[in-house]
């Protein structure tokens, strides 16, 4: 027998899409909906009516490992007024930053904004900001939701960094079905500086740790190494309903020139210079300078950072244009498995 709600599934539901936050209508009224299919379904079906006409631009999510996140609430002033444990581990005071700085300001000219932070480290980190309506779609805190509530003028500054998580790289592997000596050799390539140096982290021979990749690649269905985080990183990032153009992000978040970006996107999809170069039409020498500018301004000097990077930033740049974004649910029952094919297509179930 439904349990009685209590409340109209028509005023509650079409509030709630109403606000622009459609899977939080069904999040949290599931219930109400479970029993008015049985109790009130004309209202019902009217409520699924109005959802099949919202933009679809505008009614998508992303969801992304809430982990993953670092959190900073900054005043009109530009003063710190509230961090998460994450934020401050990574980055320290926001206020103290060039990069955050700027990205705080172009987000209090324009409503929000995407970029690069340094990290205390030294690291280059995915980061946006946002004004208090605009990041009222964001998964935060309850402070700092409460704080952007208290003041419009106030803006939300993140830093986005699943690299950072082990736990996720863990998960990945796992859904790929890598060795535990794969796996952790595959988490110590997202930041490694090579593959010497990732077996140095691991505690392995320098071949022992080449047979490992080299059987990682095999099962994921990576050419090279940058392939291996390119794909271990899609899945650490979580879910986007439509990826941006990564040309876009290049553009918006790094500083790129369309030409550079154009050249940039091609090389992280997994293109080699050469490869990038045939498909635009120029010269190599031509793609290696555009790659050689772009990792300037990102400020790395790796390929398997840039790739981490453009994954990241991607995430954030698809925030900035879904209707809201969800953290995943922690804890859940069973295991992700990706199997790859002969035909080289990749097949995912859960057990």
């Amino acid at each position: 027998m439904p349990r009685k709600t209590g409340y109209s599934l028509s005023e509650v539901v079409r509030s709630r899409l109403a606000d622009g936050r459609p899977v939080e209508a069904l999040i949290d009224h599931f219930r109400a909906l479970e029993a008015s299919a049985l109790r009130e379904p004309e209202a019902l079906a009217a409520v699924l009516e109005d959802a099949a006409c919202l933009d679809l631009s505008e009614a998508l999510f992303t969801l992304i490992p809430g982990r993953a996140l670092g959190v900073a609430i900054v005043g009109s002033d530009g003063q710190t007024l509230w961090t998460d444990d994450a934020f401050r581990a990574w980055f320290g005071d926001p206020a103290e930053d060039p990069a955050a700085r700027r990205l705080l300001r172009l987000a209090m000219r324009g409503g929000q904004a995407s970029g690069l932070l340094e990290a205390s480290d030294g690291a280059v980190i995915a980061g946006c900001a946002a004004t208090g309506v605009m990041a009222r779609r964001w998964p935060l805190p309850a402070e700092a939701l409460a704080l952007l509530a208290a003041d419009p003028r106030r803006v939300a500054l993140l830093g986005f960094a699943p690299s950072r998580v082990s736990e996720l790289a863990a998960r990945a592997a796992e859904a790929f079905g890598l060795t535990p000596l794969e796996s952790r050799l595959a988490e110590a390539l997202l930041d490694a500086p090579g593959l010497d140096a990732a077996a140095d982290r691991v505690g392995v021979g320098r071949e022992t740790a080449r047979d490992a990749i080299r059987g990682a690649q095999r099962k994921i269905g990576a050419r090279r190494s940058s392939d291996l985080v390119r794909l271990l990183l899609d899945m650490m990032c979580g879910e986007q309903p439509e990826p941006p153009d990564l040309a876009d992000v290049f553009v918006a978040a790094f500083g790129a020139t369309p030409a550079e970006a154009r050249a940039a996107a091609h090389f992280a999809r997994g293109l080699t210079a050469r490869e990038a170069a045939v498909a635009m039409g120029t010269a190599e020498s031509t793609v290696r300078g555009q790659l050689k500018a772009i990792y300037a301004k990102a400020g790395v000097n790796k390929s398997r950072d840039f790739v981490r990077l453009a994954a990241e930033a991607g995430v954030l740049v698809s925030m900035s244009r879904t209707a809201e974004t969800v953290a995943e649910v922690e804890g859940l029952a069973g295991r992700l498995r990706l199997v790859l094919r002969s035909d080289g297509r990749r097949i995912a179930f859960w057990d």
